[in-house]
């Protein structure tokens, strides 16, 4: 066998190699980069839903405040709903 025969089945070899090398980084990039997006929809969702309950909670805590202008919350007190009104703020 000549030197190029031997060198160009040496580089062949090695092209096979870094071919399934590459192949598999890319499954690997391919993998972290649905685990990335699965996070970050969650985080998305989570922020969504914080969101929203802090708007409602200070609904509610107005509705409390203007209960307590109007003296509601007494009212509540009197019928047993509850025993003691607590601060929201």
């Amino acid at each position: 066998m000549s030197l190029a025969v031997v060198l160009l089945d040496s580089v062949t070899g090695l092209q096979a190699k870094l071919s399934d090398r590459i192949t598999a980084e890319k499954y690997v990039a391919a993998a972290y980069l649905v685990v990335f997006a699965f996070v970050l929809l969650y985080v998305l969702i989570i922020a969504a839903k914080l969101g929203r309950l802090s708007r409602e909670v200070e609904e509610l805590a107005e509705l409390v405040r203007a209960r307590r202008e109007r003296g509601g919350v007494d009212e509540l007190a009197d019928r047993g709903g509850a025993a003691e009104a607590t601060p929201l703020a």
